[in-house]
């Protein structure tokens, strides 16, 4: 409550979920949160909505940055945006379509939802069925494509002029002056993360490296936490 502690470190069984689940049913009545929206950024039960990153091919560690910078984004972003349909500020239609061009707009900004769109991009990024100017997830940024290539289950698309690469630090920094605007913080809640890659060691370590880092970048945004 008082914001002095953002990792929750203990084993399974000691109260991490529980202590969240008090948190998110309290928060709106507490007033030293007053102005902070707290979202969950997974799925309390079922499996792990990070499972998916974990049974993906293996990517370096700047990559799994960009999923997880993404995520944030994305999540954050598509609610604000379901929020405020229809009472759009300038800086919330540049964001808007910020994440249509890049392909993480949601109808549903539900964790399983938002995650599961941007493993599926990856996947199609990384795999075409063909292709003229090959195009990954960057370490640097968010690609924004106008494709070039046949996907799996996708007819020919149109020929692509060029592709442009959105800096992370940009795309947030974007949604942070949205925040501002509605004067509102936002604390994105991440559990469950043992349960997601266990079994997956190949994986588990460069993703929760990227995580941290993810954390500490973050850290310059004031309306993030």
């Amino acid at each position: 409550m008082s914001d002095e502690a953002d990792i929750i470190a203990g084993d399974k069984g000691t109260g991490k979920t529980a202590l969240f689940r008090i948190l998110s049913r309290r928060y709106t009545t507490i007033p030293e949160l007053s102005g902070i929206e707290i979202i969950a950024g997974f799925n309390p039960a079922g499996n792990p909505v990070f499972q998916r990153l974990a049974e993906s091919d293996v990517m370096e560690e700047g990559q799994y940055v960009t999923v997880w910078k993404a995520y944030i984004l994305s999540l954050v972003g598509n609610l604000v945006l379901q929020l405020y349909e229809g009472s759009f500020t300038g800086s919330m239609f540049e964001l808007d379509r910020l994440l249509e061009s890049v392909g993480i707009r949601t109808a549903d900004d539900s964790p399983s939802t938002v995650f599961s769109q941007i493993v599926n991009l990856l996947r199609r990024l990384a795999n075409p069925k063909s292709v003229e100017v090959a195009v990954t997830a960057s370490p640097q940024g968010l690609p924004v494509l106008i494709p070039k290539a046949t996907f799996s289950g996708e007819s020919a698309a149109p020929a692509v002029a060029s592709v442009e690469i959105v800096r992370h630090d940009d795309a947030l920094g974007l949604l942070n002056r949205v925040l501002e605007e509605i004067d509102l913080q936002v604390w994105v809640v991440l559990d469950r993360l043992d349960e997601a890659f266990q079994g997956f060691p190949a994986a588990e370590l460069p993703a929760l490296r990227a995580l941290l880092r993810t954390y500490l970048d973050l850290k310059h945004f004031r309306l993030f936490d």
